[in-house]
């Protein structure tokens, strides 16, 4: 049986490491920006497949800013 600690190795072991900026995104999707929430959260339209466009939040990986009031 699997304890917490082995499970977290076992996660952290099969999860790929972070793209750099040089690596192609293989799937990647055309996204239009809705609103700008605050510094760090935009609301997108993400179009998916031919007519099917999904709306949701986005959120900035490593930048923390205030909330906007």
């Amino acid at each position: 049986m699997l304890n917490p600690f082995n499970i977290l190795i076992l996660i952290i072991a099969l999860c790929p490491i972070g793209l750099n900026a040089k690596d192609k995104l293989t799937n990647s999707y055309p996204i239009v920006v809705v609103e700008v929430k605050d510094g760090d959260t935009l609301k997108v339209m993400v179009h998916q497949w031919l007519d099917t466009w999904l709306t949701t939040s986005v959120r900035v990986y490593g930048i923390d800013t205030p909330e906007k009031h």
